[in-house]
């Protein structure tokens, strides 16, 4: 189930990334050198050009062994 997991998982972000990698505002995070929290892989965040209150967070977590993959959008 694990396997399955992160096969998902990956698949996931490689989708989220080619729908969001044209985007100008697009910023992405990776891990904790980019100042993440331990639990989260991942962070993508998109604001819009015209309108600085119009943003979109999408957190990625790393999925543990034990447990599902869990996407916060």
């Amino acid at each position: 189930m694990h396997k399955i997991c992160q096969e998902l998982q990956i698949s996931f972000e490689e989708y989220l990334y080619n729908i969001l990698k044209k985007r100008k505002n697009l910023m992405v995070y990776e891990g904790i050198r980019d100042g993440l929290d331990e639990d989260i892989k991942c962070k993508y965040f998109y604001s819009n050009p015209y309108d600085a209150f119009e943003y979109v967070t999408i957190d990625i977590f790393k999925c543990p062994k034990k447990y599902r993959c869990m996407i916060k959008i």
